[in-house]
């Protein structure tokens, strides 16, 4: 069943949420970073964060969890944190937040997550892994205001050194963008400084050699981004599942934001008219066409704001393109609705040897490319009746709860409604499946239509019993 396994290992090692009261003063220890190669993707409106480690186990004693470093002012901001040995790419690692921080004696909080290891590793043996941190942030607009036709640059901050709890031998950074970066407030000592590679176009910093844990040592970057940053503060996407219909149906309502820079002194027709050749190429930091990737085979596509009905959609194979009413300049607003039908042969399945009992794989998300969400709610609308028997998400997720809504029809206790509540969610996470096993009877199947044709019936009846009736008053 390719439809059940389409990324499922990949996102099955998502983090869990940070709960509780916070523990002090964690010293992760019995590690040593015989290498470790980081690389900043910064190409995105989200921050991806690679690590590759060749490990070493110096305690006296087997070790299987280790310890990865997040900034205590990122946890907020956190998507994702993923493993999965080197040599191994499809042996992924269980990975989880620790419920727990430690302070620095200059103030610095940190957080950590924890890679779990296939096995534990005997003393004086190295083992080699790859981890990846995603937050749903990058840069921040620098300026935060600007003139229409100025280039955008944003800035990050984020440590140079690596900012590990064990010794760290070699090490090596790289910074990678879509643009030349500047570094800001650089340091005096040469080996610190980055160099900026013409070839690949990133930045390199070191080699560097053994580094004591908890080192930090600030870097301020300035980069160009020419695309607008996308951030959806609020989604709520409905997924209307019939098999009465054989048809699956979504409904997705957006709160958008452009959190790129401002514009300086208010909109300029002229000015945004004279940017029409890089309005073309796409590369401008507003939002003027939205494509949305949709399954394939998606038919009945609609879309409307607050307005009414938004004309200027086009549908494109598998693509939903999406014309706002107005340019979405940074700090503006939008607000919209769109929806299509599919055949839920596409993404549900009858059990081997069993008709009543199904398996739904719906995506988590669908929407456009390069777009954070703050804020996410998936309402899954199974029929009338329908018994949930299972229901998972390889992504993180806040809450997880079922009730039931009343729509068209419904006669008892109405649709059953799964809801997954997410934050700090990117559109790669899309390609991840909700998995839901539901019980569905033919009882259950056939009990809605027959209902409504005894209601229908029973009116009917008594509309006529009425009509016959006389009540007339004879002197």
């Amino acid at each position: 069943m390719q439809f059940v396994n389409r990324f499922w290992a990949v996102f099955a090692l998502f983090t869990a949420q940070l709960v509780g009261t916070l523990a002090q003063g964690i010293t992760p220890n019995g590690w040593e970073n015989t290498q470790l190669s980081r690389e900043i993707d910064l190409q995105y409106t989200f921050t991806v964060d690679t690590f590759e480690l060749t490990i070493k186990n110096i305690a006296d004693k087997p070790l299987k969890q280790y310890y990865i470093t997040i900034p205590y002012e990122l946890m907020g901001q956190l998507s994702t944190l993923t493993a999965s040995l080197t040599k191994k790419e499809d042996a992924f690692l269980n990975c989880y937040l620790f419920n727990g921080t430690s302070t620095l004696e200059d103030g610095t909080v940190l957080g950590y997550g924890v890679i779990e290891l296939p096995s534990p590793v005997q003393p004086g043996r190295e083992i080699e892994i790859t981890a990846k941190v995603f937050y749903n942030v990058a840069g921040k607009p620098y300026p935060a205001k600007m003139n229409l036709g100025e280039v955008q640059q944003l800035y990050f901050t984020s440590n140079r050194l690596p900012m590990s709890p064990y010794l760290t031998v070699e090490s090596t950074l790289v910074v990678n963008t879509r643009s030349k970066v500047q570094e800001d407030n650089k340091p005096e000592d040469e080996s610190l400084q980055g160099v900026f590679n013409e070839d690949t176009k990133v930045m390199e910093f070191g080699p560097w050699s053994n580094t004591k844990p908890n080192t930090v040592s600030e870097l301020n970057l300035i980069y160009k981004h020419v695309t607008a940053l996308k951030e959806i503060v609020n989604l709520q996407r409905d997924v209307w599942v019939s098999n009465w219909a054989s048809t699956i149906q979504f409904e997705e309502y957006y709160e958008m934001t452009n959190k790129g820079a401002a514009l300086n002194g208010g909109f300029d027709r002229l000015a945004y008219m004279k940017q029409s050749q890089m309005m073309q190429l796409g590369m401008i930091p507003w939002i003027q066409v939205l494509e949305m990737g949709l399954p394939v085979g998606a038919s009945e596509h609609f879309c409307t704001d607050k307005v009414g009905m938004v004309s200027t959609t086009e549908v494109i194979e598998d693509s939903f393109f999406v014309r706002p009413r107005y340019p979405v300049f940074g700090g503006w607003f939008y607000n919209f609705t769109i929806g299509w039908t599919n055949q839920l042969s596409q993404f549900a399945r009858n059990y081997p040897n069993d008709d009543e009992t199904f398996l739904l794989a719906v995506p988590v998300l669908n929407g456009p490319a390069d777009t954070v969400y703050d804020h996410a709610f998936v309402n899954v609308y199974l029929p009338e009746g329908a018994e949930i028997m299972e229901a998972d998400s390889p992504v993180s997720y806040k809450y997880m709860y079922v009730n039931n809504e009343q729509s068209y029809f419904d006669m008892n206790e109405g649709h059953v409604k799964l809801t997954f509540e997410f934050d700090n969610l990117f559109t790669n996470i899309g390609k991840a499946d909700l998995l839901i096993k539901y019980k569905y009877s033919k009882t259950a199947l056939y009990k809605k239509p027959l209902s409504i044709a005894v209601y229908f019936f029973t009116a009917l009846m008594g509309f006529f019993i009425i009509k016959s009736l006389n009540f007339s008053v004879n002197k």
